[in-house]
């Protein structure tokens, strides 16, 4: 890992690699580590890191030390001297990217109106409690931010990116008007912002989001339900070309068309800098690894690579699509996911916290028997069924393809109402012979 002060001599809005590889470096020290019952070793590991890069006066929040709730987050906000430059401060805020335990709850925590709840609590937590509680700490800080003298440098990772996008837009919102600046940058972000929460004065070009489009976290919470990524994004496949105006993947005017074409020539250049950091010409067990497009192939269980199709992209753009939208109107969007899918969704992810193997209930010995259950229900529907090419529109038929790569099938059937009800039955017996395990579906 590069680190040097100069990185912040540059225009925020323009995107640096430097900066981006720094984020997942700071995400990877940040992350939770419980041994022996005690979760000290991420507070210890995220300030070492900080330390490496010449941060002093390193605060955590005090969540980082205890068990993780539904309801917490934790941070590690610290700061530097700048010497010749324009900002006389840089203060560093990292959040917790890993291994969060019941704060995956929140994830799918989404609220009526406003900002994703979960994400945007976070967010409050964060700025609203730990950064004050940091700004009562160094009060130099506080009278630099009058006179436009501070740079932040704001990062995460999944769970910890949403909540540090949320995070540097209310630092832009704040701090933009005296001179203070965001360099903001976050890997595999959720969607937790609002288009009603930008303000038109504001620029939130600082804002940088490293986006896999195959990652579904990134889906979330979707576009169709109005949900955004704060700033510009990046994909990691290569440059930007042009706008997307296509798919849930269309949220903000950011948003840009990833050129494949480019991803062998980053791949090589990922490789040499691997090589010239590592000293050695072997790095192939070094990550980053291979992020060619996947295919799914249930018939031999694993994923396949296919370059040419973009299936994995395509799929999650045509699945997530075709569950919220009927005959092309939209028949789940945030008021009906709040009020009946999301406690349902609340209920399952507390299970399989709580108990990841299973064990309470009868019957199951692990978590195989659970998918054992759900292929049960989709064989006892397709058996007989047969799937051809010409229907683009029909999700089965979709998801067919993805799956098995074919289109040498015919279709024999209508994704009615009559089948929904005919393939919910099936479920709703398969599971209900599972004892117990209907209490996670109670909602």
């Amino acid at each position: 890992m590069y680190y040097s002060d100069g990185y912040f001599k540059e225009n925020p809005n323009d995107y640096q690699d430097y900066l981006s590889t720094l984020a997942t470096q700071l995400a990877d020290s940040s992350t939770t580590y419980k041994e022996n019952g005690s979760y000290a070793k991420g507070d210890i590991n995220v300030k070492n890191a900080l330390a490496s890069l010449g941060f002093s006066k390193i605060y955590t929040s005090d969540t980082y030390t205890k068990k993780p709730t539904a309801n917490s987050i934790a941070c590690a906000i610290s700061s530097k001297d700048l010497v010749n430059m324009k900002y006389k401060y840089l203060v560093d805020i990292t959040v917790r990217s890993g291994e969060y335990e019941a704060e995956w709850i929140s994830n799918v925590t989404l609220g009526k109106t406003g900002e994703a709840q979960g994400f945007r609590e976070a967010a409050d937590q964060v700025y609203g409690k730990y950064f004050n509680e940091y700004l009562n700490q160094k009060p130099e800080i506080k009278e630099a931010l009058k006179d436009g003298n501070v740079a932040f440098y704001i990062n995460g990772f999944s769970r910890g990116a949403a909540t540090a996008n949320l995070t540097a837009k209310r630092l832009i919102d704040e701090y933009q008007d005296e001179g203070n600046q965001v360099f903001a940058y976050y890997i595999e972000a959720p969607q937790g912002g609002v288009k009603e929460e930008i303000k038109p004065n504001r620029n939130y070009d600082s804002i940088h989001s490293i986006i896999n489009p195959n990652d579904l976290v990134c889906y979330v919470a979707p576009k169709e339900m109005g949900f955004i990524r704060y700033g510009v994004d990046h994909y990691i496949y290569g440059e930007m070309v042009g706008k997307n105006n296509y798919g849930i993947f269309s949220n903000t005017p950011s948003d840009n068309i990833y050129d494949v074409r480019k991803y062998d020539d980053i791949k090589a250049k990922t490789i040499a800098e691997l090589k010239k950091m590592l000293n050695t010409d072997n790095v192939s067990n070094h990550e980053p690894y291979d992020v060619d497009y996947k295919k799914l192939d249930l018939r031999n269980k694993e994923l396949k690579n296919d370059n040419s199709q973009k299936y994995t992209f395509n799929f999650i753009n045509l699945f997530f699509n075709k569950l919220m939208y009927k005959n092309g109107k939209q028949v789940i969007d945030r008021n009906k996911y709040a009020e009946k899918i999301e406690p349902a969704v609340k209920n399952m992810m507390t299970f399989l916290i709580n108990d990841p193997n299973f064990n309470s209930i009868d019957g199951v010995d692990n978590y195989g028997q659970i998918i054992s259950i759900a292929t049960k229900a989709i064989f006892k529907v397709i058996t007989d069924i047969r799937v051809s090419a010409p229907d683009t529109t029909n999700p089965f038929v979709i998801a067919w393809r993805v799956a098995t790569g074919s289109d040498k099938l015919i279709y024999s059937f209508k994704f009615d109402e009559a089948f929904r009800k005919r393939l919910a039955g099936y479920v709703k017996d398969i599971v209900a012979s599972q004892t117990k395990l209907t209490t996670l579906f109670d909602n």
